[in-house]
């Protein structure tokens, strides 16, 4: 999902400009978020892309711009929070595009993608999901309820749609570690 996002969000945002977010973030982001976004963007430049020997940045570092990269090779590099904080600070022109590939409006999106990070942070940390309740989406779910909307989502996926037997092998190794 988080890969998909980010796919989606790159395709959309550099349809004019790839190095849109350093050349005319205004036209972008509300007015709020420009500084942390740009905050974000320059941490992750520092840490990730200037000393990194990556391909696709090695390619990028002949040019001009660098260590500016496209933000479709940026991208790779945020965090799913991070993510979300680009999604929060743009206009909501933009916001509506990139929901309309999941189906849902900009708040719902918003408040999905908020609690997407949280399990994802919670799985990278190896911290307990079991007896613990989410509010997804506004919803209060326990995490059977939560593997639902996610098989159920990974069902209606618009692009790239995972083979049935899967979503059963998912499905059953998640009802497996719950017992």
């Amino acid at each position: 999902i988080e890969t998909h996002l980010k796919t989606i969000s790159a395709e959309l945002l550099t349809k004019k400009d790839p190095f849109f977010y350093k050349n005319s973030p205004e036209s972008y982001f509300e007015e709020s978020y420009i500084k942390p976004i740009t905050e974000i963007i320059e941490t992750s430049v520092r840490k990730n892309i200037i000393n990194s020997t990556e391909e696709h940045i090695a390619y990028y570092k002949k040019y001009k711009e660098f260590p500016y990269i496209p933000f479709w090779s940026l991208i790779k590099y945020l965090s799913l929070g991070e993510v979300y904080t680009l999604y929060s600070g743009l206009n909501p022109f933009l916001q509506a595009s990139i929901c309309k590939n999941y189906k849902m409006n900009t708040k719902t999106f918003a408040a999905w993608l908020k609690d997407l990070s949280l399990v994802r942070n919670l799985c990278a940390h190896n911290q307990r999901l079991w007896k613990r309740n989410f509010t997804f989406c506004n919803e209060e779910l326990d995490i059977k309820q939560l593997i639902e909307k996610l098989i159920h989502f990974l069902n209606n996926e618009p692009y790239k749609r995972p083979n049935e037997k899967f979503l059963e092998n998912l499905q059953a190794r998640l009802n497996s570690l719950l017992g």
